[in-house]
């Protein structure tokens, strides 16, 4: 897959390795397994590929603790076959991924499907241990294939007991894998080659070692292990190859281990490596990348019962490199693992862990690696397991001016169909910001080109054959989904009526040609705007229950709205859309939950009132006649609606409604007109429009009487949660613009699209009332653009603006009403990455602008969340962002001075699953 095996896993220092590791030798493990198999495997995609991995791996670990034997979870599972358990698997995972090539902008979208094929064989000795395994790859793109790949792998490793107190074990490891092409080496020769398909690489590797217990508290353990990597010619595009014999290397380790067992939960340990690198051959415009050095630390374990364990270390890394130009490294190791089980299924981690990097980056010896990474894995069932994984990683290089920082934030869920076969979906958030730069002559500032965003969708079909493990009777049993003793039912059927009072985003798309006179079809503006205001209006309706769950409804609105947007062009150009009012027709399919509250589906036409202002200066020939033209102009359009809501009962008629619904008018022309009547051109605009509202309504049936003394424990909602949103709405951007000529812009530009992400929080009730803090992962690829074209190579001025996701934390305040249903207000911050960039003339002339601003926000929301179960719920949520403004000073002779600022006001539904 684009996330390859091999860089799928964290590279992490022998030291951490040490601590972390529970296998004994080189196996497949997590960098071998295939990105499809992780995606599958519930907590595994998550933990693995959350971030991809930066280099291939290192060599295995080769004093790390012995696995004595076939694992705990397998030991009833398998296929037999004489001494043997064979543990065949196939799959098929089919992935959206929005950003193939880690683009910094203008990413490029693929499906592509991975079919995995995979063997292993464990024996089931009474003593010594075998393991052999083997497993492949196929990686089909569905438009851009010439990133398919076929990946494979092949491995056995092995224990032989010696004595009860000794034993001595090996592996050997062999794979043909690709180059993720979000790995900052393949970026490197990016910058100079482009490559037309993926650099291939063959990883040879093997350890052995050997175990002997000194007493009952005192134990050693020595080893060595080593790799070597052959990094294949990689096709350039327009032809030829790239040789990537400079990066083929040697790399091995030596070390030990001495444990001291101090108590029945506490292991006291000092271990050390020497770690030796060697290149096969030195490319004369590079550096010489042959080093040596050790690493040492001492650590504790501690595990006062199973429900929790962690270990912990510290020590040095010290390399040694032979290129003089290149510093020596010595650094602080350390790390940290510990694991907590909440509950008998649901278990919480967290990583840290530090390494020195190998790297072909040119002027730069490696990095020092820092990750840190939270998981959170829950089984609901036997067959149903869901995950959430969040993390942070640090990657500082040597001897150049260049920090990557990478985050990551995945959910996913894995389900057997039946006892052998499973399916699974998984989503990631991946988010590189780097300080390495480039630079144009065009451009008035380097860019950050190692930055990327990228959001990846996985679902999977696969089957086990059966082999995994059958579980004895259980110790425990697993949490009763049920939240209420009896449904409660609201008549539904009959006439409602009700007030809102909301938040109108008003989206206009306007194209038309610019000083017609000069007889150039060339010289039009083409732009999107946006602005969002204040609407308010009535509703009422009849609605009809079909069941005890499903029902149909029409319903008639009538909305006022103040919302306007303008672009002012001082001096120039005059104009202004305006929405007012407005009527509409739906009809609503839903579904009432056991709760009462009804879930909705929205249909239907909407008639609004628009007016459209312009005011401009007569321009003829090369001369300005100075008359001022206006158009005033009121249009009433038809549009389509669809969206959806809940209401919620508050009472036996009274019900609180969110509501989010999108309208798309129909493309209307204006024709601008001088002061004696000649047509002069035909403007034309295409208006949409998303409205969010919260309102109350009083149903005119009621509740069932039996049914209106039902009551929900607010407890539920105490303790952790995750789950995953989508969202849509505008992002909005007022401009002002300081031109170099004296002349003035401001603008509403702007334009909606869909977000998506994850959630993560943790609240509790106080009676009726809950407080909570949460954290949130977001990942959109949308903006707004305007292009401004004239003759010649003096231009216009273009803005564009994209947002690209952020991250955010807030509190929220709720009120649970007795239907087991949230009320909630939102309040936080949020940080956020904007791609703007601003080009004036078409010559460039150190007038263009391309940036990367991170900026912070301020969020206020609220929203509500309606139990499906005790576990499962639905939210619905407004939310509105005001970023802090950043601007820029273009660098010519009479330079533009540019200020964003920049809000939006998005809706967003999710799912989530309260632990």
């Amino acid at each position: 897959m684009t996330r390859s095996i091999a860089t799928m896993s964290y590279n992490i220092s022998i030291a951490a390795a040490l601590l972390l590791a529970t296998n004994s030798i080189a196996a497949p493990s997590e960098q071998t397994k295939s990105q499809a198999q992780q995606g599958s495997q519930a907590g595994t995609a998550v933990q693995s590929g959350i971030v991809p991995a930066l280099t291939p791996p290192r060599p295995e670990n080769p004093v790390q603790e012995v696995q004595h034997g076939v694992q705990k979870e397998d030991a009833k599972g398998g296929i037999p076959w004489g001494s043997f358990l064979l543990f065949p698997e196939l799959s098929a995972t089919v992935m959206y991924d929005d950003n193939i090539y880690a683009s910094r902008k203008n990413e490029v979208s693929d499906v592509l499907l991975t079919t995995t094929p995979e063997i292993r064989m464990k024996s089931n000795f009474d003593r010594h241990y075998l393991e052999l395994g083997s497993g492949v790859d196929l990686n089909r793109y569905h438009r851009f294939t010439t990133e398919n790949t076929n990946d494979s792998w092949v491995y056995g490793k092995g224990r032989i007991d010696l004595t009860s107190s000794t034993n001595v074990y090996g592996g050997v490891h062999l794979s043909r894998n690709h180059e993720d092409r979000s790995s900052p080496d393949a970026l490197e020769v990016e910058q100079t080659s482009a490559l037309a398909n993926p650099t291939r690489y063959t990883d040879l590797s093997g350890n052995i070692g050997i175990y002997h217990a000194l007493t009952d508290r005192l134990a050693v353990r020595l080893g060595a292990s080593a790799t070597k990597l052959n990094f294949e010619d990689t096709p350039l595009v327009g032809g030829g190859t790239y040789s990537n014999d400079y990066r083929d290397r040697k790399e091995s380790l030596v070390g030990g281990r001495v444990t001291y067992t101090a108590s029945d939960t506490v292991k006291l340990f000092v271990q050390g490596a020497n770690d030796h690198r060697q290149y096969d051959t030195t490319d004369p415009l590079r550096n010489n990348r042959n080093s040596s050095g050790y690493n040492a630390a001492v650590g504790m374990s501690y595990k006062p019962s199973d429900i929790l364990s962690g270990e912990a270390y510290i020590g040095r890394i010290r390399h040694y490199y032979d290129d003089p130009l290149f510093d020596n490294v010595d650094a602080t190791d350390y790390g940290l693992n510990v694991k907590y089980k909440t509950a008998p299924w649901t278990t919480l981690s967290l990583d840290l862990s530090r390494s020195l990097e190998e790297t072909t980056v040119l002027n730069s010896s490696g990095f020092i690696n820092t990750a840190l990474t939270g998981r959170v894995n829950h089984n609901l069932s036997r067959d149903l397991s869901l995950n959430a994984s969040l993390t942070r990683q640090w990657s500082k290089y040597n001897d150049i001016d260049r920090t990557d920082i990478y985050t990551g934030a995945g959910v996913g869920a894995k389900y057997y169909l039946s006892n052998a076969v499973y399916t699974a979906a998984n989503y990631q958030y991946r988010k590189r910001t780097s300080t390495a730069m480039s630079q144009s002559p065009d451009y008035i500032a380097p860019v950050n080109y190692a930055d990327y965003d990228n959001n990846l969708i996985y679902v999977t079909l696969g089957t086990d054959f059966g082999t995994r493990a059958q579980p004895a009777t259980p110790t425990f049993t697993y949490p009763s989904w049920s939240l209420f003793a009896e449904p409660f039912r609201n008549t539904l059927t009959g006439f409602y009526a009700g007030a809102t009072l909301g938040v109108n985003s008003l989206n206009a798309a306007t194209a038309g040609l610019r000083d017609p006179w000069t007889g150039n079809p060339l010289n039009y503006d083409n732009g999107e705007f946006a602005e969002t205001g204040i609407i308010s209006g009535l509703f009422a309706g009849y609605g009809q229950m079909l069941d005890k769950h499903f029902y149909f409804g029409a319903e008639a609105e009538f909305d006022h709205s103040n919302t306007e947007l303008s672009h002012d062009h001082i001096g120039d150009t005059l104009f202004t859309i305006a929405q007012n009012n407005g009527f509409s027709l739906s009809v609503r399919p839903g579904y009432m939950l056991d709760n009462g509250a009804l879930l909705y589906g929205r249909l239907g036409w909407a008639r609004t009132k628009f007016n459209n202002y312009i005011q401009a200066v007569d321009e003829s020939g090369t001369s300005v006649d100075g008359v001022v033209y206006t158009v005033d102009q009121d249009k009433t359009m038809d549009g389509f609606r669809l969206g959806l809501g809940t209401d919620i009962p508050m009472g036996d008629n009274l019900f609180m409604r969110m509501d989010y619904a999108y309208t798309n008018y129909k493309t209307y022309s204006i024709p601008v007109a001088n002061d004696v009547g000649t047509i002069l051109r035909n403007d034309s605009a295409d208006i949409t429009g998303g409205t969010f509202k919260l309102g109350l309504g009083w149903n005119f049936g009621g509740s069932d009487t039996a049914d209106k003394t039902v009551s929900i424990d607010p407890v539920y909602l105490d303790g952790l949660y995750v789950g995953a949103m989508i969202g849509h709405g505008p992002l909005n951007s007022e401009i002002h613009s300081l031109h170099g000529d004296g002349t003035i812009l401001n603008a509403d530009f702007g334009q909606d699209g869909f977000t998506g992400g994850a959630f993560l929080g943790y609240g509790q009730t106080f009676g009726q009332w809950y407080l909570g803090a949460e954290l949130e992962a977001e990942a959109s690829t949308f903006g707004w653009h305007h292009d401004r074209q004239t003759p010649g190579a003096t231009g216009g001025r273009d803005y564009y603006v994209h947002k690209k996701g952020g991250f955010g934390e807030s509190l929220r305040l709720g009120y649970v009403l007795k239907n087991g249903s949230m009320v909630y207000g939102r309040i936080g911050r949020v940080e956020t990455k904007f791609n703007s960039e601003y080009f004036k003339g078409s010559a460039g002339g150190n007038n263009w602008v391309d940036q990367d601003n991170t900026v912070m926000g301020s969020r206020v929301g609220l929203g509500t969340e309606v139990p499906f179960n005790k576990s499962l719920f639905m939210r619905m949520d407004y939310s509105y962002t005001n970023y802090d403004a950043y601007s820029f000073t273009t660098g010519s002779a009479s330079p533009d001075v540019v200020t964003y600022d920049n809000d939006e006001s998005m809706f967003r539904f999710g799912l989530g699953y309260h632990f």
